[in-house]
Formats: C-alpha cells, sequence, structure tokens
C-alpha cells in the first residue's frame, strides 16, 4: 500500500520536470514566453517575472530536420500574480525560433498571445513578433519601445530590455541606444549603459553616440573626455539628431567665444522638445550668455516644461529661484519638479 503511493508521487512529480526540461532545451519556450510577456492582456493576468513552472504536467512534441525544426506544447507558466498554462507552436528555421500561435490559459479563461487581440495596433506588434523572432532588429527595437511605454498595458521595463537586448544583438544601433538609456535610466547601471552606448555608436547610431558622449563629459563609468565627447556630438548634431544639438550647445556654453553658437544649438535642441536642451537654454537667456539677456522668458520657457509635466522644468525654476533666496517659490518648484519624478529634484528640496 505504502509502495503503491510513493509510485503515483514519483510519476506525478517527474511528468513535469521531464516536459519542462524538454521545452528548455530546444529553445521555444524562450521564445513563447517573450511573446507572452508582449502581450499585455496574458501579462496582466500572469505578473511579473513571468516564465515557466515545474508545477504541472507539460505535454507535447518538438522534431527536427537538419536546419527545420516544429514545437507543440502545453506547459505550466507562472507569474508573481497568477499561474496558467502556455499553449503554443512554433518552428526553427536556421537558428531563430518562430511563434505560431500561441495562447495562455488563466483561472479557466484562455486568453491569445499571438495573435495577441484584434487591434491594428495588436496586428502591428504580432507582425513585429514574428519579425523579432526572424532576426529582425528593428522589429525587437518597436517592440521594446511598445513595452517600455506601455502602449498595450501596463509598463514593462523587464521585457523592454529584452527586446532591446535582442535588437543591439541583431545589429540595429537604435536598439543598443535604447538600451543603453534604460539601463542609465531606469536600472542605474551606468557601466552597462557605456557599453550599450559604445556599441551603438560603433553601429552609426546618432542616439548611441549622444548617450556616450555625455557619459564622457561627466566622467560616469568611464574617464571623462571632453574632446572625444565633443567629435561625437558634433558628428550626431550633423546627422540632425537634435538632442545632441543640445548637449554639444551645453558642452560650448562654457566657451566665451563659443557661446553664440552655443545658444544656437541649444535652441535646435529644444524646438526639437529635448528637456536638457530647453532647461539650459533657459540658463542661457537668465545669464545673458550668447546674446541678451532676458530672465522673464527663462521663466517662461521653464515654467512651459514644468506646466507640461517635464521635471527638469520645475526643477530649473526651483533652482533659480533658490539662487535668488526666494525659498518659498524655490520649494514649491522643487516638490513640483520631485512629484514629477525627477530624483534630483528631491535632494535639493531636502535642503532648503
Amino acid at each position: 500500500m505504502f509502495k503503491m503511493v510513493a509510485l503515483v508521487v514519483v510519476v506525478v512529480v517527474a511528468v513535469p520536470l521531464v516536459g519542462g526540461v524538454m521545452v528548455r532545451c530546444d529553445g521555444s519556450l524562450d521564445a513563447a514566453v517573450t511573446r507572452v510577456e508582449a502581450c499585455a492582456p496574458a501579462a496582466d493576468a500572469l505578473g511579473a517575472d513571468i516564465g515557466p513552472s515545474f508545477l504541472g504536467v507539460s505535454c507535447g512534441s518538438s522534431e527536427s530536420s537538419g536546419a527545420f525544426a516544429q514545437s507543440s506544447w502545453e506547459t505550466p507558466i507562472a507569474g508573481t500574480r497568477a499561474r496558467g498554462t502556455l499553449h503554443y507552436a512554433a518552428e526553427q528555421r536556421a537558428s531563430a525560433w518562430r511563434v505560431l500561435t500561441a495562447a495562455v490559459t488563466v483561472d479557466g479563461v484562455t486568453i491569445p498571445v499571438v495573435p495577441c487581440g484584434g487591434t491594428d495596433a495588436s496586428a502591428a506588434v504580432d507582425e513585429d513578433g514574428l519579425a523579432c523572432d526572424r532576426g529582425e532588429g528593428a522589429a525587437c527595437n518597436r517592440l521594446g519601445v511598445a513595452a517600455a511605454r506601455g502602449d498595450r498595458g501596463a509598463k514593462n521595463l523587464e521585457a523592454a530590455r529584452g527586446f532591446y537586448q535582442r535588437a543591439c544583438a541583431a545589429g540595429d544601433g537604435t536598439g543598443c541606444a535604447n538600451l543603453g538609456a534604460l539601463q542609465e535610466r531606469d536600472f542605474g547601471d551606468d557601466k552597462a549603459a557605456v557599453h550599450y552606448y559604445r556599441l551603438g555608436c560603433d553601429l552609426r547610431s546618432p542616439a548611441a553616440c549622444t548617450g556616450l558622449a555625455v557619459m564622457l563629459v561627466a566622467g560616469r563609468a568611464v574617464e571623462a573626455d571632453p574632446a572625444r565627447a565633443r567629435e561625437l556630438l558634433e558628428a550626431a548634431c550633423q546627422a540632425a539628431h537634435a538632442p545632441a544639438c543640445g548637449q554639444l550647445g551645453a558642452l560650448l556654453g562654457g566657451d566665451p567665444a563659443a557661446a553664440v553658437r552655443a545658444r544656437e544649438l541649444l535652441q535646435r535642441g529644444c524646438d526639437a522638445e529635448d528637456s536638457a536642451s530647453c532647461v539650459e537654454l533657459g540658463a542661457a537667456w537668465a545669464e545673458g550668455r550668447g546674446g541678451p539677456r532676458d530672465e522673464a522668458r527663462a521663466i517662461q520657457l521653464w515654467l512651459g516644461l514644468c506646466d507640461a509635466g517635464r521635471p527638469a522644468g520645475c526643477t530649473a525654476l526651483g533652482r533659480y529661484y533658490r539662487g535668488r533666496d526666494r525659498h518659498d517659490e524655490a520649494r514649491r518648484y522643487l516638490d513640483r519638479g520631485c512629484a514629477a519624478g525627477d530624483p534630483a529634484a528631491c535632494d535639493e528640496a531636502k535642503h532648503l
């Protein structure tokens, strides 16, 4: 009697373990999970940290012949919010897996994953998903942008990072630039940011070269090299990347001989709605660098940014008023900058 019970337990536990290992070995499960993460309804149902689960039974098959393979599985999947079952079919040509169909069942409700939903936007993302699975870096980058912005539900920065990594590995310089910015801004990893900015800059991405130049100016996670930074910014600005023009203007702002050109470059960046350029342009107006002094114009520019929900403008106003010992106004705008997500404003507000 006791032996029979033990045998049943071993069988139930062994089936999911063997199934899970088989799916993982052929690589199709990773591609299917990536599509689940990119489908907002499925990702919302499962929660964060989506991945295979061994608490359940996996069943299906995988077949291969030369450079072609097929895989069709039903396997447990889980996130921080719920567990479910992932059903998918995929094919592999050369080295890339393409997910043909996929769905997730959670609490008895089946959520289509490929295709995900029925809107035009969904169709576009699904097409990008197929293209990304084929190794097209630009498509992977578009999926990363959509995940980072939350175009189809809640933001998913981990999914965005995964898509950007695939884009960069496929030789898409913009994907490398976006990955560097994500590492710098959202994950606080300056070393990784410099690495991906370099990769993107080598792939002739003006945005990546601009990001690398900013790190070189500040000496963050890399030895400071303002001369090299200026070279990169000059080239990126000539390639019509407006933020590079603004950053170049800020770099030249300390040189009286280049003040007029610096203000012109800042104006180009600000006209393209680059917040950093606008903030520095306001400072040039307030201080009379490169042209007439016009503090009222500077205040109006910063206030416009602040009211538009761009925290850099609020922080600039707070600093302006703090420098004139108008602490009530300074605190008000620094608090607004802090509330809008600028950590520098939060730190400065504490010291008023």
